[in-house]
C-alpha cells in the first residue's frame, strides 16, 4: 500500500495502524502493513518489531487468506520474513538478514524461489532490500453483504450473539490495510 492510502486532510496518519492493531492484535497483515509504513518513514527499529509480531501472529502457518474477512490478500510467511530480513539489513544486521531469507527459503513457495536467492544474494553482496507490500489502495473492510447475512457461530457451531457480532465488525471496518 502506498502511504498516500494513510493520509488524512494531507497528513500522514500511523495512529489508524496502532488503532487497527489494537482491535485485533492477532491481525498478521495489521503488523505486516503497518511494518511497511514504518519502514518506508525510515523507523526500521519499529518495523522490525512489527514484522516480528507479524510472524508470530501467523502461528506458524505458511499463509493467512484475509479474502473471506474483505480483503483481497493472502499474507504469507515467507513475504513477512522477507520483510524481516529488509529492516534487518538497514539495521546493519547482515547476519540476522541472511537468516531471515534462508528461513523464507525453506517456507517459499517455488514462485517465490527466484525473488528469494535473488534477495539472499544482495544481503551477502551487503545491499538493502525494499519491502514487499500489499495490494495498493486497498482498505481492509468487510463487504456489506457479509453483514447484512451475519449469522455469526462460535467454534462449536452455537448461535452467538449478532448485534456483538455487527459491533465487532462497523468497528473493525475502517481498519487500514
Amino acid at each position: 500500500m502506498e502511504l498516500q492510502t494513510l493520509v488524512i486532510c494531507g497528513r500522514f496518519c500511523p495512529q489508524a495502524f496502532d488503532q487497527a492493531v489494537t482491535k485485533d492484535t492477532c491481525m498478521a497483515v495489521g503488523f505486516f502493513q503497518r511494518g511497511v509504513a514504518s519502514f518506508q518513514l525510515e523507523r526500521f527499529q519499529e518495523a522490525l518489531c512489527d514484522f516480528r509480531l507479524a510472524l508470530a501472529q501467523l502461528r506458524d502457518n505458511t499463509a493467512i487468506d484475509y479474502t473471506q474477512l474483505g480483503l483481497r490478500f493472502k499474507l504469507h510467511a515467507w513475504e513477512v520474513l522477507f520483510n524481516l530480513g529488509a529492516a534487518q539489513c538497514r539495521l546493519g544486521l547482515w547476519a540476522e538478514a541472511t537468516r531471515s531469507l534462508e528461513e523464507a527459503l525453506s517456507k517459499g513457495s517455488e514462485g517465490a524461489r527466484d525473488h528469494l536467492c535473488t534477495a539472499l544474494d544482495q544481503v551477502q553482496k551487503q545491499v538493502h532490500l525494499q519491502p514487499r507490500q500489499g495490494p495498493r489502495g486497498e482498505v481492509f473492510r468487510p463487504h456489506r453483504w457479509h453483514l447484512e447475512l451475519l449469522e455469526p457461530v462460535d467454534f462449536l457451531g452455537k448461535a452467538k450473539d449478532t448485534e456483538a457480532t455487527r459491533s465487532w465488525l462497523q468497528r473493525t471496518e475502517l481498519m487500514p490495510f
